[in-house]
């Protein structure tokens, strides 16, 4: 059968583009991909920004509402949930609330504010605070506590609200007492929760203690985001944080909103401040 003049250019296009494909180079082989580098951890607490988990706090006992408000607020299940030891106006972690942290699997970070007045004191008002933490985590553990705060696995921070004048004296003691007695033993750390607007005056203090082998593992910012702050995933609103690496220690953590509620829920009445732990900065001096 004779073909078209249009079926014969056809045939004719199809063989050039064939001659021309055999003759082109053959494409690179993909580069081989590098190798996995696992995210760096440091004690529980992911630090690469995808899965940064969340921690709460509250100045009143955990309930199962609260978890709940916070889960329904940030879409997020709390690493951990902060509260209040030795602190002189009440409020403290009580044994009626254990029940609460081991159904949300939830571990009690605690806050230690024996009183801010005594912080610009000497040596034996660290020790005084050191001793009024002991007593109160005897008598947590005697009852029914000691699971929820093992030896060896303690997370312990010193509360400094804003403006509060503190010595290396009283740090060190404090912290030296807590390392003598054993209550920093193993994986147990000890921190300082600080405003962002101190760091400047507290950083020498920390310095010092720590250049003295003082136990300093952390420190726990605060620096709230502008409205709306109680988001899960402050790192959307770097411009509003302080910077990392602020402080010669392993890691940073920062509460960047207060007074969280879940409203319109039934846990609107159950409030609570939001903390992330942020990524690890590298610094030459650490």
């Amino acid at each position: 059968m004779i073909l078209s003049r249009r079926s014969a250019l056809q045939a004719m296009c199809l063989a050039m583009a064939g001659l021309v494909a055999g003759c082109a180079t053959p494409p690179s082989p993909p580069a081989p991909k590098g190798p996995e580098i696992p995210p760096i951890v440091y004690d529980t607490y992911p630090s690469h920004r995808g899965q940064t988990g969340l921690i709460g706090d509250s100045l009143y006992g955990l309930v199962d509402e609260r978890v709940a408000g916070f889960r329904l607020l940030t879409g997020q299940q709390p690493l951990a949930w902060g509260r209040y030891i030795c602190r002189r106006s009440g409020s403290n972690l009580s044994p009626d609330e254990f029940a609460a942290f081991r159904r949300n699997a939830l571990r009690p970070i605690l806050i230690l504010q024996p009183g801010q007045g005594d912080m610009s004191g000497g040596e034996e008002e660290g020790r005084v605070a050191a001793q009024c933490l002991e007593d109160s985590l005897a008598s947590l553990r005697a009852a029914g506590g000691a699971d929820l705060l093992p030896h060896g696995g303690l997370s312990i921070f010193l509360d400094v609200e804003r403006g509060t004048p503190v010595t290396s004296s009283y740090l060190g003691a404090l912290t030296g007492k807590l390392q003598n007695d054993g209550i920093l033993q193993g994986a147990s750390t000890f921190g300082v929760y600080i405003h962002a607007r101190d760091v400047s005056s507290l950083q020498p203090v920390i310095d010092t203690v720590i250049g003295n082998h003082g136990r300093i593992d952390s420190v726990w910012i605060a620096a709230y985001l502008k409205s709306p702050a109680c988001v899960p995933t402050p790192y959307t609103e770097e411009n509003n944080a302080p910077p990392a690496g602020l402080m010669n220690v392993a890691t940073e953590m920062w509460q960047y909103a207060a007074d969280c509620r879940a409203t319109g829920s039934p846990y609107e009445n159950f409030g609570f401040d939001l903390s992330d732990n942020r990524p690890p900065v590298r610094r030459a001096d650490r």
